[in-house]
């Protein structure tokens, strides 16, 4: 039997990875100039252990992605770096790209590679036997579930508050309530959809499930709910009423997608005095979609290039709002503003792929980014865009496993 211990190795240190990604906010810098987090330490250890396991063996990847999800993928790794290219402020623009690019795609690649160097085969850890990918969304759970725990302590006792003008809701350790709900929103909609597949629910797994769901209401964030009960609905109606639903879905999925923006598009709000709001948050939505919409008409094939958006946007474009916000609030036009039309299209692509198998345990989480990203921005902080590329590589596992599963089925036939 080969020796699994380096892989073993590499794959518990993805576990505290994953389980320590929120603590991106503990930050310091080396030499007084490098600045760094405790995120991506421990992403440079995995990487830097994992390259060391590849010396002593010929280097192959041991995965390949689906056609169209590679060619998604590509497509924004290389949007991001032609966005580098013409950033008017390099630096900033390539700390941007290394923290929200190349480190999550890094520990995509060691993620995936390790999957399927362990494949199905069983993982002893501390007492414990697991599957691999079993092993990783345990981690994930813990990590939705830590948060949860701090989250309730603080709406219900007022400790610990991390954001004083964020005491009313559960934040986690972020500053929002919105921040909270798009990081344990997803992997709480995988959750509770395994429940509905399994049919088991058993005692402690419903009791974390509860603690998450109250987590996400006590948050307070109107587009998470949304998100959440839209995405258990949709991939529920899409598996279990109706063979042939999952296509309709995916076309009423790609309809709302086209009238999104064709709305955004014609939308016009007037106002004397942009500094003086009339609405509440999503009319400030509103506002800079509006201003955004302006500035992609001048700047469409790069949009303002990454790092760029709220020095642009707030000289140049703002409209009834003047709130100088660092990004447009929604996953289309923060894509393109920050990686151009091809990082535009690029994730396009991989979030339709994401949603086009309504019966990969992974999809939730397209079908969740999707909706919680129309009206926020669940890809650009640290902790989220390591969850994107997390869930692209436990999405391919299981859809690798439904192909080889579909190839053995037809030698045999």
């Amino acid at each position: 039997m080969r020796n699994i211990q380096p892989e073993k190795i590499t794959l518990g240190l993805l576990l505290i990875l994953i389980a320590l990604s929120p603590l991106y906010i503990i930050r310091w810098s080396y030499f007084g100039f490098v600045p760094t987090t405790l995120l991506e330490l421990c992403i440079w250890i995995t990487a830097g252990w994992w390259s060391y396991t590849k010396i002593s063996q010929p280097f192959c990847l041991k995965f390949e992605l689906n056609k169209l999800m590679l060619l998604g993928v590509t497509l924004i790794m290389a949007g991001a770096i032609v966005s580098v290219m013409v950033a008017d402020n390099l630096i900033a623009a390539a700390g941007i790209y290394r923290a929200y690019f190349f480190e999550p795609f890094l520990i995509f690649v060691v993620l995936a590679d390790t999957l399927a160097s362990f494949s199905t085969i069983p993982v002893r850890i501390g007492g414990f036997s697991y599957t691999a990918i079993e092993w990783v969304q345990k981690a994930l759970l813990f990590t939705a579930l830590w948060l949860s725990i701090i989250g309730i302590s603080q709406f219900i006792f007022t400790w610990p508050i991390f954001t004083s003008h964020q005491a009313d809701r559960a934040h986690g350790v972020y500053n929002n309530g919105n921040a909270l709900a798009l990081f344990i929103g997803p992997i709480l909609s995988i959750q509770i959809i395994q429940f509905i597949r399994t049919h088991q629910v058993k005692f402690w797994p419903f009791i974390f499930v509860c603690i998450q769901i109250g987590a996400l209401i006590m948050s307070k964030s109107s587009g998470g709910m949304i998100a959440f009960i839209s995405t258990i609905g949709i991939i529920y109606l899409g598996t279990k009423i109706h063979k042939k639903l999952p296509q309709a879905l995916y076309v009423i999925v790609c309809v709302t997608f086209i009238s999104f923006l064709i709305n955004i598009s014609t939308f016009t709000y007037k106002t004397d005095n942009p500094w003086v709001r009339h609405g509440g948050t999503m009319q400030i939505r509103f506002c800079v979609w509006e201003g955004t919409k302006n500035l992609l008409k001048d700047h469409w094939v790069t949009g303002s290039s990454l790092s760029g958006f709220q020095q642009m946007y707030s000289q140049n474009y703002t409209t009834c709002d003047a709130e100088p916000l660092v990004y447009p609030h929604n996953w289309i036009l923060n894509s393109w503003t920050e990686t151009g039309i091809l990082g535009l299209v690029g994730m396009i692509l991989t979030i339709f792929v994401g949603l086009s198998s309504l019966g990969n345990p992974i999809t939730p989480y397209f079908v969740y980014f999707f909706i919680h990203g129309l009206v926020d921005v669940p890809y650009f902080k640290n902790d989220l865009s390591l969850l994107f590329w997390i869930m692209i590589a436990l999405w391919w596992w299981y859809d690798f496993q439904t192909t080889q599963k579909q190839v053995l089925e037809k030698e045999k036939n």
